[in-house]
């Protein structure tokens, strides 16, 4: 019987085991020994950011008419939509405790800014003018998710949509997969409107030029990471 020592010496990390018949070590380079000590990340500790996206290629019917960001119309007596949103991702905010989110509201150029409440406790609310008209939904996305660590996510949705269940039941669902990105499909066929996206795997989206989130980045995405849809 003897004795089992660990100890980090130039980076590498060192098990020494005495024993009746002598000394016995082993070597593990550091991204072997980090590897192993690593203790992995459950995916909802990782969200970072909830994007809205409240813009469009070309303005539509509804968006005319009203001659406002379509965030400030109303869901209920005294509730805008804007309101709908960060009351949910609040009570989203508040099941993940020490938890910092940033709600980021982007719009395009087109389109006036929405009147967003403001930060409350670690909800933060930011809202941003898309920078480019012909960047598209996944260049843009692409560009925000480089303010984050590669292992980060962030969940993205279109900010013209009223919720049928909780947003804290929906982020369950998505982070049970712990794929790179996940969607959540309609039984319908309808455009898929809510995705949970680790930020490394938009690295395959282009610097540069247009790319739309579904039809071009998903699978640029798709060919180099695991995606899962889910219904």
């Amino acid at each position: 019987e003897g004795a089992v020592g660990m100890s980090v010496e130039g980076g590498n990390m060192l098990l020494r085991d005495d024993d009746s018949y002598g000394r016995s070590m082993l070597r593990f380079p550091p991204l072997v020994w980090q590897r192993m000590l690593s203790v992995p990340q459950p995916p909802v500790s990782t969200l970072r950011a909830v994007v809205l996206l409240g813009g469009n290629v070309s303005p539509t019917a509804l968006r005319s008419a009203v001659r406002r960001s379509l965030l400030d119309l109303p869901v209920e007596r005294r509730l805008s939509l804007s309101q709908f949103w960060c009351r949910q991702i609040d009570q989203l905010r508040a099941a993940l405790p020490g938890t910092q989110l940033t709600v980021r509201v982007v719009h395009d150029r087109r389109c006036p800014a929405p009147s967003m409440p403001p930060d409350r406790g670690m909800l933060r609310v930011r809202i941003e003018q898309d920078p480019c008209d012909w960047r598209g939904t996944g260049g843009l996305v692409r560009d925000l998710a480089d303010e984050y660590q590669p292992e980060d996510r962030i969940l993205v949705a279109g900010a013209a949509q009223v919720l049928a269940r909780p947003l804290g039941d929906l982020l369950e669902k998505l982070c049970a997969p712990d794929a790179d990105p996940t969607l959540l499909a309609h039984e319908d066929g309808s455009p898929v409107t809510l995705m949970l996206i680790k930020c490394h795997c938009l690295r395959s989206v282009p610097k540069v030029g247009f790319a739309d989130l579904k039809e071009q980045s998903l699978p640029m995405i798709a060919s180099k990471h695991n995606v899962c849809v889910l219904k």
